[in-house]
């Protein structure tokens, strides 16, 4: 085989992998990754098979919410402590369909780095039955922002892991559960 042709195959492989893989690799790459097949966004665990493998930081939010946004503005340090830990961060807004222009704005904007999913109805109410802090009028009633730690295999550590203004809780927890890289 000449040189042309080894060089080929590997550019074929390396395009097929990252054409295969495109949202893994671009989280590693900082990027936003919005998941938006309604096949894997429709509920609680085809988001955790899609992303399957790896330790997910889950962030419960909404651009309509104020104390949201304030964590937003520390989304540095979770950032951080992610990469050094090697978890996937997945924020599912409870925006309504009618915002997703102010949803897909504000996480391209700042840039939100990790995996966005703009929750549909189904999903909001199985996070919301799943994760309640409490019931008004008989249901159940999720407060946001509300934060998740779930394992590399799909189970849940905890389901009041510290927000991002809460730098050095966030990294005894993940060092509690993980190693670092």
């Amino acid at each position: 085989m000449t040189i042309w042709k080894i060089n080929r195959v590997i550019l074929s492989l390396a395009i097929a992998c990252f054409s295969f893989f495109p949202s893994l690799i671009a989280q590693s790459l900082g990027q936003v990754i919005v998941l938006e097949d309604s096949l894997k966004t429709d509920s609680w665990q085809s988001i955790l098979s899609t992303l399957r493998g790896k330790p997910i930081f889950v962030d419960l939010w909404a651009t309509w919410c104020g104390p949201c946004r304030e964590q937003m503005r520390h989304r540095e340090n979770v950032e951080a402590i992610a990469r050094q830990f090697d978890v996937q961060l997945l924020y599912i807004s409870f925006d309504d369909a009618d915002r997703y222009l102010v949803w897909w704005d504000y996480i391209h904007d700042l840039p939100v780095v990790g995996y966005h999913v703009l929750g549909r109805e189904s999903l909001l109410n199985e996070l919301r039955t799943r994760f309640a802090d409490d019931f008004v009028d008989g249901k159940p009633a999720l407060f946001i922002p509300h934060y998740v730690l779930v394992d590399a295999d799909g189970r849940i550590l905890t389901d009041s892991a510290p927000g991002p203004d809460r730098k050095g809780r966030l990294r005894r927890l993940f060092r509690r559960h993980f190693t670092s890289g």
